[in-house]
């Protein structure tokens, strides 16, 4: 297996997840992660080994996020279609986590560009700060400090 093919196995979940917290659409989150790994294969001679080979794969991800996005206008029936389908048919306490992960999710996507990214990137791409840091061009104490202000306003709001 190559170092690839390793990343894929590794890096494809997360990747999925970011593009689904982000967009609420699960086949553009799955047609997105295929486009990362088919840009990553097109590109890999390009790959200097600057940073780790996922947090590459991520600044791909940025990419093609913010293409589709510009190209697009997010539709705010998707969003209420992916919160039916994450309540349907589970039990009580799935229900309870799902519940939270779409509160979290929903509050996320109130937020402005560069802490919706990290919050999304810390939480849902499981990035370190020092990636995240990295991948939006800031430092790893920007991206502490940003996930750190939002995560208290996010609990304020929730305690209101």
């Amino acid at each position: 297996m190559n170092t690839l093919e390793r990343a894929y196995m590794d890096v494809q979940p997360k990747l999925y997840r970011y593009f689904l917290a982000q967009l609420y659409d699960r086949e553009m989150a799955e047609d997105l992660t295929q486009d990362v790994f088919y840009t990553a294969l097109k590109r890999l001679h390009t790959f200097r080994g600057e940073a780790s080979l996922e947090t590459w794969l991520f600044s791909i991800a940025r990419f093609h996020l913010l293409n589709y996005i510009r190209s697009k206008k997010k539709d705010p029936i998707l969003q209420e279609e992916w919160a039916l389908q994450l309540a349907r048919e589970s039990t009580e306490e799935e229900w309870l986590v799902k519940e939270e992960t779409r509160t979290i999710l929903a509050f996320i996507q109130t937020l402005p560009s560069p802490p919706k990214e990290v919050m999304t990137l810390r939480l849902f791409g499981e990035r370190s700060f020092a990636e995240i840091g990295q991948l939006l061009g800031k430092s790893e104490t920007y991206a502490r400090v940003t996930f750190h202000r939002t995560k208290q306003k996010m609990q304020q709001r929730l305690e209101e």
